[in-house]
């Protein structure tokens, strides 16, 4: 179990109704981070690095989170991850 502190809010990866693995080689070093939809629907972010302590947590839009850390995503990913943010938002 991970509790995040995120600007005052605390999210907890075991209650998260989601999660996709952020994993990727940008051509020299194998970056990973974690992104998931909370309970809430909020999405929060592991952010990915290729440094065992250079992660951080991150919450913005889902669509700043993966133009900031989608390259570990999959097209297919990506859609379903805008459109479960389209649902949250309705």
């Amino acid at each position: 179990m991970t509790i995040a502190i995120i600007n005052n809010k605390k999210f907890d990866t075991t209650k998260a109704l989601r999660h996709w693995s952020l994993n990727y080689f940008d051509g020299n070093n194998h970056h990973y981070g974690d992104l998931y939809l909370s309970s809430k629907g909020s999405f929060y972010c592991w952010t990915p690095s290729q440094w065992g302590n250079g992660h951080s947590w991150d919450t913005n839009s889902v669509d700043v989170l993966i133009d900031l850390y989608g390259q570990g995503l999959s097209d297919k990913e990506k859609a379903e991850i805008l459109e479960l943010a389209k649902i949250e938002t309705e």
